[in-house]
């Protein structure tokens, strides 16, 4: 339908006896079996040597297969656009040629020529070093997995996790460098606070005068002093993978109940 529209809309201008521009168009036409294949038409008006419209000259190519790998794309595009994690591809001489909307935010650099002309990615690393021996992994084919101090635009630094690898080519050749970055500030503080909780709770316990356990899955998993000195048990006895709890279960100090089980 779309394809008989647009013809009938040409039709009238190639008739009109007057040279007109050459015409493209991207048609998805229907096959006899009911199925259809996108086409590329390309359309030129055909004159005589006295310039007098004589025919035209319509020429349509199968561009299926290029479609699908088109919409393909895009749909790989919006994926990468809408992460939450930063990614930036360069050539393997590390000239920067893409990077997404969260590597934009995440390291102030408005797009992939503002970080090309600042440096490159190379400059977003705190470590000149480690950023060196990142580079020669992945150009030797390796793939780099790690955690390391990042810097932005602006001179904030802070904790990454980095995952980097190279692009090859159908030969093998490395054509490019892909980094993938994420942000773990939040999973390091979050980790400081649960040490902090741990230390804190720790003190706790080995100053109280009360018993303290602590039994997972009927495991000792921990045992303050004074339940070590009023059970008799080492540490070591206690807390080994083989020491069964229903031995202390029935002892005068836990009957008594001076004792808090986690």
């Amino acid at each position: 339908v779309i394809a008989h529209k647009l013809l009938n809309d040409l039709i009238p201008v190639l008739l009109s006896g007057e040279k007109v521009p050459k015409q493209s168009f991207i048609l998805e036409q229907t096959c006899k079996d009911g199925s259809s294949v996108w086409t590329e038409l390309h359309v030129n008006s055909l004159l005589n040597d006295n310039s007098q419209l004589i025919g035209f000259l319509g020429v349509t190519r199968d561009i299926t297969e290029r479609r699908k790998a088109d919409q393909q794309l895009i749909q790989i595009i919006a994926a990468v656009e809408s992460t939450s994690d930063g990614i930036g591809i360069s050539t393997a001489s590390r000239r920067i040629l893409f990077q997404n909307k969260a590597m934009s935010e995440l390291f102030e650099f408005a797009n992939s020529e503002e970080l090309d002309a600042a440096g490159g990615w190379q400059v977003c690393i705190k470590d000149p070093e480690a950023g060196k021996e990142i580079y020669e992994s992945i150009v030797n084919g390796n793939s780099w997995t790690g955690e390391l101090d990042m810097i932005t635009k602006s001179g904030r630094v802070f904790p990454a996790s980095l995952r980097a690898n190279s692009i090859n080519g159908d030969s093998g050749k490395i054509t490019g460098l892909i980094g993938i970055i994420h942000d773990i500030t939040k999973r390091m503080q979050t980790e400081e606070k649960l040490r902090n909780s741990e230390e804190f709770f720790r003190t706790l316990a080995e100053y109280s005068p009360n018993m303290i356990l602590i039994i997972r899955n009927n495991k000792i998993s921990y045992a303050n002093d004074v339940c070590i000195k009023k059970l008799g048990y080492t540490k070591e006895e206690l807390y080994a993978p083989d020491f069964d709890i229903r031995s202390v279960e029935h002892t005068s100090e836990l009957q008594s109940r001076q004792y808090l089980v986690c």
